[in-house]
């Protein structure tokens, strides 16, 4: 994340904290030594501080590099929660009406927003690391 300049955790500690996290959620995650490059964005989130996975749970809460802001300038939005299970009826229903051939772009962003809870249009307003970090790790749990 450039917006960080400087690293809270060292690679090795944030990927001590990412393995455990990718070999709950991921059904064939890749190999521990790949790592660091498969989840290049959700690693800088761990090291810089920004990620927080609970060390039972494996449940991840991410802080935003650039808080969400209102109208009149006030903090909105400064961390994000994720569903980490979607229910096959749930996701059945995020996919009514949509040619799922055609829309895989808007699927994705449906689930992303379903999984962080907020609407398709709310994502437009996170700043692209964010956004990225997001994303990363709301695929996790489709």
């Amino acid at each position: 994340m450039s917006k960080q300049t400087k690293a809270v955790i060292s690679e090795e500690v944030a990927i001590q904290e990412l393995k455990p996290f990718i070999h709950k959620w991921v059904k064939r995650p890749c190999k521990d030594d790949q790592l660091a490059e498969e989840y290049t964005d959700i690693l800088e989130a761990i090291k810089n501080g920004n990620l927080v996975i609970d060390s039972v749970t494996k449940e991840p809460v991410y802080t935003l590099v650039e808080p969400i802001k209102n109208d009149e300038g006030n903090i909105s939005r400064s961390t994000v929660e994720f569903k980490t299970r979607i229910k096959p009826t749930t996701k059945a229903n995020l996919a009514e009406g949509l040619d799922l051939k055609k829309q895989v772009a808007r699927y994705s962003l449906v689930i992303i927003s379903h999984v962080i809870g907020c609407t398709v249009n709310e994502l437009d307003r996170f700043d692209k690391e964010d956004y990225d970090v997001i994303s990363s790790i709301a695929m996790l749990f489709m």
